[in-house]
């Protein structure tokens, strides 16, 4: 098989793999304006799509990048390198350990403070968006300093690709937290009416509670013990909405009748 069967190969499975991505993230956004069951069925259909489809281009990538590999080692006689990072032997050894420290933090911690933005999913993708381009630049900028980098066009797509990872990350899990814990301005607190509520049985009970904002459902995340105390008869709840420093509105608390609860006592 030759290069340049791999790539016509290649580019057709991007193709493919691409558009299932894009009926994936279609079917999300369609889900998220619409209310009820059929919602939550479009949205984890989207999910599974788009998850299959990123994983699908993963191997593919993976797959096709080492055959290319092995056939440019044959026919130039360049021994094929799985990075092109001179990686130290601590990093090759205790890495991993790191980078899932890492994702854990920003992602696993920090970045479910989304739950609570008020207005849809808005801050994620300007976050993501911004992660993406601040890796970019940050990338051309190094690239000045360490003129190396460049000397090997496979080295300086791994080292970009890892920059424009990290920024990524860390825009996605800093943007609510620091939205959240510079906000000055008024808190408006307003009543909404309940749209789901979490399944009464304890083993099955969610920890998300959707309401009614401008005639569409919005999910949220309030603390459980307010969730434990919803009961039949609960048909509004009261969300004190603050605008963040970054200029985008999260629920600070959630009120239920007679009774106030923080939502995440960080928040102060």
């Amino acid at each position: 098989m030759s290069l340049d069967i791999i790539r016509k190969l290649e580019k057709r499975l991007y193709v493919k793999y691409g558009a299932f991505l894009l009926l994936g993230i279609i079917l999300i956004g369609a889900g998220i304006r619409m209310k009820g069951i059929m919602a939550d069925l479009f949205v984890i259909a989207g999910m599974l799509v788009g998850i299959g489809s990123l994983m699908l281009i993963s191997v593919t990538f993976d797959l096709l990048y080492r055959a290319k590999g092995k056939i440019r080692e044959e026919e130039t006689g360049e021994v094929f390198r799985e990075t092109y990072i001179e990686w130290s032997a601590w990093t090759k050894r205790y890495g991993w350990i790191l980078a899932y420290l890492f994702i854990f933090l920003f992602i696993g911690l920090l970045a479910r403070k989304h739950e609570n933005n008020f207005g849809g999913n808005t801050l994620i993708w300007h976050s993501l968006l911004a992660g993406v381009l601040t890796g970019l630049f940050v990338y051309q900028v190094l690239k000045l300093r360490f003129t190396n980098w460049t000397s090997d066009r496979n080295k300086a797509i791994e080292i970009g690709f890892w920059i424009v990872v990290v920024t990524m990350i860390l825009f996605v899990g800093l943007a609510p937290a620091l939205n959240q814990w510079l906000a000055h301005a008024p808190v408006n607190c307003r009543e909404y009416a309940i749209a789901e509520k979490p399944s009464p049985v304890k083993k099955s009970r969610s920890k998300y509670l959707s309401v009614f904002v401008n005639d569409r459902e919005e999910r949220f995340q309030p603390p459980a013990s307010l969730i434990r105390k919803l009961g039949n008869a609960d048909s509004v709840l009261i969300l004190c909405v603050q605008r963040g420093a970054l200029g985008y509105e999260f629920v600070r608390e959630f009120k239920r009748k007679e009774q106030q609860v923080r939502t995440d006592p960080g928040n102060h």
